[in-house]
């Protein structure tokens, strides 16, 4: 007794078509591999263009770091660092580095170069007054001042 080559029901000999699936009886059901051979091929994408890296970040060189730490102390503890804050900035902006630490540093320097005026010039009044004292003979009348 033949079976249907599709699903495999049970067939008569006088059947010509599969009862259950109707499939004809006596052709070859197509196979994956004979169905691929007949479809033309799927066109292939082309590959997607070779991203570029991402840039690396300048790395910092000594003149920056220097910038930086000089900026900081002049702020917080000497004045007197404020001008090399600027200085070892600008000589690592102008060999070409760039970095965000260098001008840090500038814009440190320069605070600290407006505090180092403040400074020099409370001692300069301060030199003032206590000389003009010592000139008029009254130093006692100016010392409360101070």
């Amino acid at each position: 007794m033949p079976f249907c080559e599709k699903c495999g029901a049970e067939l008569s000999e006088t059947d010509e078509k599969c009862p259950r699936c109707g499939h004809p009886v006596g052709e070859e059901a197509e196979t994956p591999t004979s169905q691929a051979a007949q479809k033309p091929p799927a066109p292939v994408a082309a590959p997607p263009p070779a991203a570029a890296p991402p840039p690396q970040p300048a790395k910092p060189t000594p003149w920056a770091i220097w910038s930086l730490v000089l900026g900081i102390l002049s702020i917080v503890f000497c004045p007197v660092c404020a001008p090399f804050a600027l200085w070892t900035g600008v000589r690592s902006n102008r060999e070409g580095e760039g970095s965000g630490m260098a001008m840090a540093g500038i814009v440190l320097g320069i605070v600290g170069c407006l505090g180092l005026l403040v400074v020099i010039g409370y001692l300069l009044l301060m030199a003032g007054i206590i000389g003009a004292g010592i000139a008029s003979g009254e130093f006692g009348a100016i010392l409360p001042l101070l």
